[in-house]
């Protein structure tokens, strides 16, 4: 039997201009716009050839119950926004709240804006109601010894690399490091200077039945901009000589980045799909803060299906889509990362090797280079070092911390 949903997951936008020619195997089939420099094959979930009444389906079909009896009281009792949010955390992103390989949280972003009136850089601060992106490791982790019952020592230190799961690539430290250091200036996390929760694919709003389509929309449209933006920079070479060459992109296929975007307003869910994709014809009204600034680019977000929960059927759908998100997530969007911040990785450990020679050069004659005056020139001269270009928005307490956790590092790097 075919999907009763099938006909229903369509675009709902005709901006969107996307061709079939390029489909993953698996439940990961989506369709695909054409290879160019600028953009890359986009991923849809499907809900053709899913089976309503699969066996396999029997826990989906439970859990869509479960929505529908949340969004039928909570629609009856005129229930706050903050139900809605909670409910949509236990009924439809409880899978991805689980997996340890996805890092969820209402998460802040930071980002400038250009002040109207003024016209400079404004640093400004927005929380969506939930963030999912990758989880982090660290060879010490500490833990709050409350959770072990253990009153002798404040915490605990565990290592997350006995996880078969974890991988050097999105160690914690070496995230800050990119962030930090002055040639790279990389943002994994969306709250600048931090590395738990990184590179994020999915953001979600909630409104309450009062609230109008355009307040949800507009926020986590912001916030999709911001990590479409983050995840151009990861896929792009790092350096300042990379910004005056023609292909600025890893490689050919570097610019097949997305996100999607979910709201609800009640019972009402949107699922959206953020890319960057060349100026089009039919996008010469495309606002400028959705260009990309570097060419004719521009980024989409543009809606790929939306329904009313109260309905069963409507709920399974919904679930489904999250569901092959989750997949995708865990798949083709952490390989992405991975194989891009390698090359970031390798440029930032450069970056402080050399650092630490000029140190180390300048610490005076080899015979007194080894002395502890001369190391502690070497640490003066990290305090001095000029970190990257985001932490001149920061106040003036937040840059210290910054600074205190780039001296830490490099000394742990370079061995200073």
């Amino acid at each position: 039997m075919a999907s009763p949903g099938s006909s229903h997951l369509k675009m709902l936008s005709p901006l969107i201009d996307l061709t079939t020619d390029g489909v993953t195997d698996g439940p990961m089939r989506g369709q695909s716009s054409q290879r160019t420099r600028s953009s890359g094959p986009i991923w849809l979930p499907k809900l053709e050839g899913v089976d309503w009444d699969a066996k396999e389906e029997e826990h989906r079909r439970t859990r869509a119950k479960t929505v529908v009896g949340h969004a039928l009281d909570n629609s009856k009792f005129k229930k706050s926004e903050s139900s809605w949010e909670v409910d949509a955390w236990s009924d439809v992103f409880s899978q991805m709240r689980d997996d340890p390989i996805i890092a969820a949280d209402k998460r802040e972003y930071r980002e400038t804006r250009i002040h109207r009136i003024k016209g400079k850089p404004t640093f400004i601060r927005c929380v969506p109601d939930a963030t999912f992106g990758l989880s982090t490791f660290s060879e010490n982790r500490k833990l709050d010894y409350k959770c072990y019952n253990n009153d002798r020592y404040p915490f605990i230190e565990v290592s997350d690399y006995d996880k078969d799961f974890a991988t050097r690539e999105l160690d914690k430290t070496r995230l800050e490091a990119l962030a930090i250091h002055r040639k790279c200036g990389l943002l994994a996390d969306p709250s600048w200077g931090e590395a738990d929760l990184v590179f994020p694919f999915a953001v979600y709003e909630a409104k309450s039945s009062n609230a109008t389509c355009g307040q949800a929309d507009f926020q986590v449209e912001k916030a999709t901009l911001v990590y479409l933006r983050m995840l151009d920079h990861l896929a792009r070479k790092p350096g300042a000589k990379a910004l005056h060459e023609e292909n600025l992109y890893q490689t050919l296929d570097s610019g097949s980045f997305q996100t999607f975007t979910l709201t609800s307003i009640g019972p009402e869910w949107s699922v959206m799909v953020g890319y960057r994709r060349a100026l089009r014809p039919q996008d010469s009204n495309v606002p400028n803060w959705l260009r990309t600034g570097r060419g004719n680019d521009v980024y989409r977000i543009d809606a790929i299906w939306n329904g009313k929960v109260t309905n069963e059927r409507k709920a399974w759908e919904l679930l489904s889509i999250v569901d092959q998100i989750h997949h995708w997530a865990i798949t083709k969007h952490r390989d992405f990362v991975i194989r891009h911040v390698r090359e970031w990785h390798e440029f930032c450990e450069e970056c402080h090797r050399q650092d630490a020679i000029k140190l180390w050069l300048s610490s005076g004659p080899y015979k007194k280079r080894h002395t502890a005056a001369a190391s502690r020139a070497r640490r003066q001269g990290l305090r001095g070092l000029r970190l990257a270009d985001w932490t001149e928005y920061l106040g003036s307490e937040a840059h210290n911390k910054i600074r205190r956790r780039a001296i830490e590092i490099a000394q742990d790097l370079q061995r200073v």
